[in-house]
């Protein structure tokens, strides 16, 4: 468990943060920190300077639900002597104030809450302000002695707006998956061979399809779809525990220019609400994206693609301190990426069909800063993420049916880390699984429709599935 402690310094001002461990309650003893922060915001820019110090956290039991806390912090500046009394508020967080002074006789006030890690060694962050700064803090504690290497400076998720965390690779990558496959597939079902064997007639250049389905007689052919999307999230690592959904809603269109070759545009808006966990607040997101699209089928049984995309995302969130303060926040962000893939398609049987896919895709996310309603300022918080992708797909065509089962592989090959009281989050897991049930039906005058439900696994801390419906009608 952690124990987050803000130290108001009037003078200079150092914000610290201490941790403690507790599975049914937190053990007597004293326990050995560090850690590191920043100063910023300075009425005076000379305080303005990366501060590291360690301290001792002294626990003493007064009854189930209450303890003697006494810290003694030593910083470039001096020491600090403080005590107090925590509180649980239920089985994992803890909250209190302590009080205490410096060595130069300058009075410090805490305000601190702590939640449950389940291990000897935890870290720690926190924020907070004086006459002079706000600050920054996070490291670690254990009572063991063993700690972690905190040279970098923390995230703050307590005292953040919730987009600042939640925000990492992992997210984007997932975010801009759910658009990318949507298009991948729509292509898919462009060149489906099932759907060939429906309305194709034999052509010395490739497919000529009655539907207007990548025709090849050299007609301008055109398809328009819709798409919505559900996504259901959860990241259950506690120092940036977060639940949420998301709507997604897509509408493209698409034309043949000449034979065998395809490009469209897809115009979507979407909206996301999560639970920010880990600091008692909300994070509300909403946005639109245009991803112009392209394809091109080599031959009856291989193609490729590439889609890419704009988007523009607006933010609303809050957050509540330990004292019950609710702040809130809005910023607005940019988010680009872009996706390639190699497909092929093999009949097994008669009915049945293996389709498989190799790909690559990119993205980056830039939220902008901005400060919050208690002055707060947050930086400008920019993500990237980039990796290749594997799958492949088992169908059945029966009568204008095509049940189906596909099941990918996703690998991140670079990302930004995503830095939790200096150390790496630990959803940083660079390999998820993503499979897929769903089925497709091809009827007359065009019109197409397929659902699939779909779910990420093999991923640390982070479950996502989704559910998506498409209407196509191709003129």
């Amino acid at each position: 468990m952690y124990l987050l402690i803000k130290k108001i310094i009037p003078a200079v001002g150092l914000t610290l943060a201490s941790t403690a461990l507790f599975a049914a309650e937190i053990n007597n003893g004293v326990w050995f920190g560090q850690g590191s922060g920043s100063q910023f915001l300075c009425s005076d820019s000379r305080f303005q300077v990366p501060i590291k110090a360690d301290f001792d956290v002294s626990f003493d039991r007064q009854n189930s639900e209450q303890y003697q806390i006494t810290v003694s912090a030593r910083d470039p500046f001096g020491t600090t002597s403080m005590s107090g009394i925590a509180n649980f508020i239920d089985d994992n967080h803890l909250v209190g104030n302590l009080a205490g002074t410096r060595d130069n006789g300058e009075a410090i006030n805490f305000e601190f809450t702590g939640v449950s890690l389940g291990s000897d060694l935890v870290y720690f962050n926190g924020a907070g302000v004086n006459e002079v700064c706000q600050y920054s803090f996070g490291g670690g504690l254990s009572q063991k002695g063993d700690l972690p290497d905190v040279d970098e400076v923390a995230l703050i998720p307590e005292f953040s707006g919730g987009s600042r965390v939640i925000n990492d690779a992992a997210t984007l990558q997932n975010q801009i998956m759910s658009t990318t496959e949507i298009i991948r597939k729509r292509i898919h079902d462009i060149y489906s061979p099932h759907l060939t064997r429906k309305s194709m007639t034999a052509s010395n250049q490739g497919f000529s399809l009655n539907t207007g389905l990548a025709a090849g007689d050299g007609g301008l052919e055109i398809g328009v779809w819709t798409n919505y999307n559900h996504i259901r999230f959860e990241n259950d690592f506690i120092l940036t525990k977060y639940d949420g959904d998301t709507d997604q809603f897509l509408m493209g269109v698409d034309l043949q220019p000449f034979d065998h070759f395809i490009m469209g545009v897809a115009l979507s808006y979407e909206r996301t609400t999560i639970d920010t966990d880990f600091n008692k607040g909300e994070s509300k997101s909403a946005g639109y994206s245009i991803t112009p699209y392209a394809a091109y089928l080599i031959n009856q049984q291989f193609s490729v693609d590439i889609n890419g995309g704009y988007s523009d995302i607006s933010y609303d969130q809050f957050r509540i301190l330990p004292n019950g303060t609710k702040v809130n926040g809005d910023t607005d962000g940019q988010r680009g990426f872009i996706s390639a893939n190699l497909n092929g398609s093999w009949d097994l049987t008669k009915e049945f069909l293996f389709t498989g896919n190799v790909g690559g895709f990119a993205a980056a996310n830039d939220d902008d800063s901005y400060v919050d309603s208690s002055g707060k300022k947050e930086i400008r918080h920019f993500t990237y993420v980039s990796g290749f992708n594997l799958g492949g797909e088992l169908a059945y065509y029966i009568a204008d049916f095509e049940p189906y089962l596909n099941l990918q592989f996703n690998h991140v090959m670079s990302r930004s880390s995503n830095k939790i009281a200096g150390i790496v989050d630990p959803t940083d897991d660079r390999n998820n699984m993503l499979g897929a049930i769903g089925i497709r039906y091809y009827g007359a005058q065009g019109l197409s429709f397929s659902a699939e439900y779909s779910q990420r696994f093999k991923q640390k801390n982070i479950d996502e599935d989704s559910l998506s419906l498409m209407l196509r009608w191709d003129l």
